[in-house]
C-alpha cells in the first residue's frame, strides 16, 4: 500500500476537480496499481469511476456512505 498523500483540490472547480482525479486514478491504474479512495466530497468518486471504467468495461463498485440519507431521525 502506498497513500499518496491529498490531492489539491480546493480551489478546483467542480469539472477540474474530477479531471486532476480522472488523471490521478488513470496513473494508477496505468501503473499497475489498485486505487483505494476513503474520505473526501462525493463528486471527486466521479473522476476515479471514469479512469477506472476507462480500463475495466465490467466495473462493479461498493460504496458505503453514513450520512443522513440513511436515518429514520436525526436530532429530533
Amino acid at each position: 500500500m502506498h497513500d499518496i498523500g491529498d490531492l489539491d483540490l480546493e480551489l478546483a472547480e467542480p469539472v477540474e476537480m474530477v479531471r486532476i482525479v480522472e488523471a490521478e486514478v488513470r496513473s494508477m491504474l496505468d501503473n499497475g496499481c489498485i486505487p483505494f479512495m476513503i474520505g473526501g466530497e462525493h463528486l471527486v468518486t466521479l473522476g476515479a469511476v471514469l479512469a477506472a471504467h476507462s480500463k475495466y468495461k465490467d466495473l462493479c463498485i461498493v460504496h458505503f456512505d453514513a450520512h443522513a440519507d440513511l436515518r429514520n431521525d436525526y436530532e429530533g
